[in-house]
């Protein structure tokens, strides 16, 4: 996480759900160009974050969010627009544990105007690639490896 906050000088953030809400359980910060932006509330919804729809889209759990949700599966990514006076964006693509469950998230967020489309182009690969290796040594509930 962070050779990939370094990479494309953005925050990543690790998030898992507890409940109904998404928990940022890890977070890497780039050695440079950090921002207040960059680092969402430690809880929030699942249904009202990028991560926690990018958690809702692979569970089995009845959000209410079909057609959103759908489009997540479709894309492989969540997206989300928080417009305030500085709006910003994030972006998130499930990790999935070796049994293929979804196990958490791997999110960004940054100014709009700064995570435009052009950069979620360039750092989705690198975001999907960081997921599966995240993925791979993933404990689940128990604390045993899957």
């Amino acid at each position: 996480m962070y050779a990939l906050a370094a990479g494309i000088k953005i925050t990543a953030n690790l998030v898992v759900a507890d409940s109904s809400d998404a928990v940022t359980v890890c977070q890497a910060r780039p050695p440079v160009l950090f921002c207040s932006h960059q680092l969402p509330r430690s809880r929030q919804p699942l249904r009202s974050s990028a991560a926690g729809r990018a958690l809702l889209a692979y569970s089995a759990a009845d959000s209410g969010l079909r057609t959103d949700l759908d489009l997540v599966r479709r894309k492989g990514f969540a997206l989300d627009e928080f417009e305030d006076e500085d709006p910003i964006r994030a972006i998130a693509v499930p990790v999935f544990s070796p049994g293929r469950q979804v196990w958490g998230a791997l999110s960004v967020q940054a100014r709009s105007a700064r995570l435009n489309d052009e950069l979620i182009r360039e750092i989705l690969p690198a975001m999907r690639q960081i997921a599966v290796r995240i993925g791979a040594v993933v404990q689940n509930r128990s604390g045993t490896m899957p």
